[in-house]
């Protein structure tokens, strides 16, 4: 009987021993790390010297800022992001560190402002932007976390207002802007996201306003700019983005208002301004863009300056 007892004593000594000493395998601990002020930032939970468990963020008012979940050291699972006012800001999911499905973010007043999708935490799918009114103010396609198909962004009245393409990462092919009336603005062509070729410009009624050519995204070539009337405004040359060569500008009704010459970008040589009667106002001289001589005549062709 003695023998017995003494026995279950040592039995349950040995079984403590173990309990105390042994090493805490599966226990996890919270940490907690603060701000400056001795306000929670962070609380952070480790099992094994690894995050594992909930993570909590905070603002240094106490207003919840992230709250997430570690696996094995990893994001993994959905995570929230708010604003201090405790609106949710954004809201994601990740798997093994990595951004994996559904992309939310929010206005403060709870309007939906842009979705999308990860795969791999790159951007993959289609993808929305809106206005805080909760319009649709744009929508693109991503591939492999690059921009890859049709790019649409919109006004807010809902009307389109520019629709163009890209091809990883970088707009490619025709390329259109519209008023938000509608009618067409602006149109070109972009290669490897550069424009490239013919492009117009329009004034709200539908008339020309403009036509340029585009080389490696820099005009090159002739440029004409028109009234509304239809009648030529203006007519000149570019070489790399730059005016080069003869230019002439018109009144409305047709007649010659100036012509002179540019070279790299900066007036030079003569240059003479006329009435819109076709009598001679002004003649003068640039050089490197600078006036070095001027002559100024009234409409009865006398010299004034």
């Amino acid at each position: 009987m003695g023998k017995t007892k003494n026995g279950l004593f040592k039995k349950t000594l040995i079984i403590l021993c173990l309990f105390i000493f042994a090493p805490k395998v599966g226990f996890s601990e919270v940490k907690k790390i603060y701000y400056e002020s001795g306000a929670l930032l962070a609380e952070v939970t480790y099992m094994e010297g690894k995050m594992e468990g909930p993570y909590r963020e905070y603002y240094e008012s106490g207003a919840l800022k992230k709250e997430t979940t570690y696996k094995n050291d990893k994001l993994e699972g959905p995570g929230k992001r708010y604003y201090e006012s405790g609106k949710l800001k954004i809201e994601a999911t990740y798997k093994n560190d990595k951004g994996e499905g559904p992309f939310r973010e929010y206005y403060e007043n709870g309007v939906l402002k842009l979705e999308g999708a990860f795969k791999q935490d790159k951007r993959d799918g289609p993808a929305k932007k809106y206005y805080e009114s909760g319009t649709l103010k744009a929508e693109a396609t991503f591939k492999n976390d690059r921009e890859d198909g049709p790019h649409k962004e919109y006004y807010e009245s809902g009307a389109l207002k520019l629709d163009s393409t890209f091809k990883k990462g970088e707009r490619e092919g025709p390329y259109r802007e519209y008023y938000e009336s509608g009618p067409l603005k602006l149109e070109g062509t972009f290669k490897k996201g550069k424009r490239e070729g013919p492009a117009k410009k329009y004034y709200e009624s539908g008339e020309l306003k403009a036509e340029a050519t585009f080389k490696k995204d820099r005009e090159d070539g002739p440029y004409r700019e028109y009234y509304e009337s239809g009648a030529l405004k203006l007519e000149g040359i570019f070489k790399e983005g730059k005016r080069d060569g003869p230019g002439k500008k018109y009144y409305e009704s047709g007649a010659l208002q100036n012509e002179g010459a540019y070279k790299k970008g900066k007036k030079e040589g003569p240059v003479k301004v006329y009435y819109e009667s076709g009598k001679l106002k002004k003649t003068g001289r640039f050089k490197k863009g600078k006036l070095i001589k001027l002559k100024e005549y009234n409409e009865q062709g006398k010299r004034i300056k």
